[in-house]
């Protein structure tokens, strides 16, 4: 992603959740399975939190009901290891449109 011009944080679920929220334009990529929170249980948290940060999936699990939850709580896509960088860059431009609708619409 830094080779593609894009600025990139690492976070574990839980520091993600203590940092404050970037105000410009971003999206979260989570996994299905991760330490401590799992992507699904941290997308539900942030909902919950209404942080309404546009989320893109990308796991190696083949899970139907993980990607159908995920999907339903409002992920932008749910990719599946390996993943071609089309499909990647098509999921991170989707993303960063809502997210840039959903703040104007803030305004």
């Amino acid at each position: 992603m830094r080779s593609a011009g894009f600025d990139v944080e690492v976070h574990s679920a839980q520091s993600f959740l203590e940092k404050e929220i970037y105000p410009g334009k971003s999206c979260l990529f989570l996994d299905v399975r991760m330490p401590g929170l799992t992507g699904l249980e941290l997308q539900q948290e942030l909902l919950r939190r209404n942080i309404l940060i546009p989320i893109v999936f990308i796991t190696a699990l083949e899970e139907p009901t993980a990607r159908i939850d995920a999907m339903q709580a409002g992920a932008v896509d749910f990719l599946l290891k390996p993943t071609d960088a089309e499909s990647l860059f098509d999921a991170i431009d989707r993303a960063l449109e809502q997210d840039t609708r959903r703040k104007k619409a803030q305004r």
